[in-house]
């Protein structure tokens, strides 16, 4: 549905596609004066297509009140994500003789009909040749091109580059960001300007409060306009780092959130001081290099890498060249963006969820650790916050109890080597035997991957019960205090009750009565994990099987009067 914005009254103006350049100029008023888009307006100096955000009745009531019922905000949600604006040249003049041409689109790029004029713009812009719309989950402005036909985006790529859209490869249209507020397109020698119009406080905020209502972002709970700018910022509250738009942080922290400038999808953005790392530098680079290598392997229970680079804006980042010492003084920060998670164990909706399948999440975030161990690194800071989910982009809405189910639960690395706080909300995830160690015990005598077991166990507490704010298991007292609240609580959730003799195992009072994370994923209480994967594996496996049955029948369209409008015609038969 393409969004027709004048003729909406309750609409909210967005923004304005104005002539740049003499041609446009021409161009514009040509098309302005043979056809009269309502939408095409001049004024001044200056001439455009004004744009604005269609909204119902219904959706627009209820922004301005702040309230709507659940089915309306589905259904504004619905229509939000089918609205986007298409730009092209129109139906050529053969279809239309015939009666066959196709509404024109939103932003017409060319005159009517068969014209020396109109053959030479269709030179450089095609019928449908790109559109805009919103990305559906992070609310930021998409252009996409459908043509094989070039744009050229002003600076609209890494590096103030300028972007050349067309289709790529594999014959699929290439996106991106609008994110300046001045934004430059050409179309061959038509240069248009792009800017957004919702200056006025009062459209902002219904822009605003249409677009939390209708973007389906549950990040942590917050409302999608806490973290991403839907309108770009003016300088210096607008930057771009590496190949991600910076947003806001996350409430809390120091996490940045970004989308990437190319596909609009959101990242978080961690940042390292280089000068703090610098006598934990090969601590840091094997955790960055682990993570970064995960991304090209699935279901590896860590959360991976996406980028990393530096302020020299380059990748790999000054860090990892451990013989240039003089270009990582010169160089002062370490980047590195990572999948958005929607929630952590902290904050996950469990009671939401379609069935309980807290076991695979558990399990997932153990191979992660495992994942960890094997190559000789420990991770020393797990705590629930650490324990990520990630959204299943399958699912268009990400509240439903089926969508909850279906998510990938990961292990957030550390990179860090400072030790924990001895008093925080998660107490409980440090192990008996780091109590020790706080009064006086060396270092040295911990079993660092017995403490990340510990660790990771009593994060898992937390998707069933909430342990007392600093709460510490220093004494014996306390872990039997802490083992009896487990069983009470453990015994109230049927699907678990098979998992509780390696959940006491991992919580042993000493570190080496505690599986190692390799003996752990070989537990038999996975077992229920296990058959849940060889029943999709066998799924798949039909699946592929009628589908390969399918592709062997061959159906041929018969023309001749009469006759049935398809014959079925089995691929063995007539050939032998």
């Amino acid at each position: 549905m393409a969004a027709a914005s004048i003729s909406m009254p309750r609409g909210i103006p967005f923004a304005t596609f104005s002539a740049a350049n003499d041609e446009a100029v021409l161009l514009l008023e040509l098309i302005q004066a043979k056809a009269s888009p309502p939408n095409l307006i001049s004024s001044g100096n200056a001439i455009g297509y004004h744009i604005s955000l269609p909204l119902s009745s219904d959706s627009s009531s209820s922004d301005e009140t702040g309230s709507a019922s659940t089915s309306d905000s589905q259904a504004s949600s619905h229509s939000f994500k089918m609205v986007r604006w298409n730009i092209g040249a129109g139906a050529p003049p053969t279809l239309v003789d015939k009666g066959l041409g196709y509404t024109n689109p939103d932003i017409l790029l060319c005159t009517p009909g068969d014209t020396p004029a109109s053959r030479r713009i269709r030179d450089y812009i095609k019928d449908s040749h790109a559109h805009i719309t919103f990305h559906p989950t992070s609310g930021v402005l998409m252009l996409r091109t459908v043509c094989n036909r070039p744009i050229i985006y002003e600076q609209g790529d890494m590096h103030d580059n300028d972007l050349i859209l067309q289709l790529d490869e594999w014959g699929k249209g290439m996106t991106c960001v609008l994110r300046r507020e001045r934004n430059y397109l050409h179309f061959g020698p038509y240069r248009f300007l792009f800017t957004f119009a919702t200056q006025t406080r009062q459209n902002f905020d219904r822009f605003t409060a249409h677009m939390n209502k209708a973007i389906k972002s549950d990040f942590h709970g917050f409302s999608p306009s806490r973290l991403f700018n839907f309108i770009p910022m003016p300088s210096p509250y607008h930057e771009t780092s590496w190949n991600i738009w910076l947003h806001h942080k996350i409430p809390t922290t120091n996490v940045i959130i970004g989308v990437d400038i190319h596909t609009g999808q959101p990242v978080a953005v961690k940042k390292l001081l280089n000068k703090d790392t610098s006598k934990t530098r090969q601590y840091v680079v094997e955790r960055l290099k682990m993570a970064f290598q995960s991304r090209d392997t699935m279901d590896s229970g860590i959360l991976n890498i996406v980028n990393i680079w530096c302020s020299h804006q380059t990748s790999p980042p000054c860090l990892f060249n451990a013989s240039n010492t003089d270009m990582l003084d010169e160089c002062q920060h370490t980047f590195y963006s990572i999948p958005l998670a929607r929630y952590s164990f902290l904050d996950f909706p469990w009671t939401k969820l379609e069935r309980d399948i807290r076991l695979a999440y558990f399990h997932q975030t153990l191979l992660g650790l495992s994942a960890m161990h094997e190559q000789g690194l420990v991770h020393g800071n797990i705590r629930p916050s650490s324990l990520l989910v990630l959204a299943n982009a399958t699912h268009k809405s990400y509240t439903t109890t089926k969508a909850l189910s279906t998510k990938k639960a990961v292990l957030s690395l550390s990179m860090s080597q400072t030790g924990r706080k001895p008093y925080d909300a998660t107490s409980i995830c440090i192990a008996p035997e780091a109590w020790e160690k706080i009064n006086g015990r060396p270092r040295a005598d911990l079993d660092e991957a017995k403490l990340d077991i510990w660790a990771l166990a009593t994060s898992w507490l937390y998707t069933f019960m909430r342990p007392p704010d600093n709460f510490k298991i220093a004494t014996e007292h306390d872990y039997l205090n802490m083992q009896e609240q487990v069983q009470y609580r453990i015994e109230r959730i049927s699907s678990l009750g098979p998992f509780a003799p390696l959940l006491h195992q991992m919580l042993a009072w000493k570190p080496e009565q505690r599986p190692s994370a390799a003996e752990a994923l070989r537990s038999t209480a996975w077992q229920p994990v296990w058959n849940e994967k060889r029943r999709r594996e066998d799924e798949m496996k039909q699946k592929r099987k009628a589908k390969a049955q399918s592709d062997g029948t061959k159906r041929v369209r018969v023309l001749s009067p009469g006759a049935e409008d398809y014959k079925t015609i089995e691929s063995d038969s007539k050939e032998d």
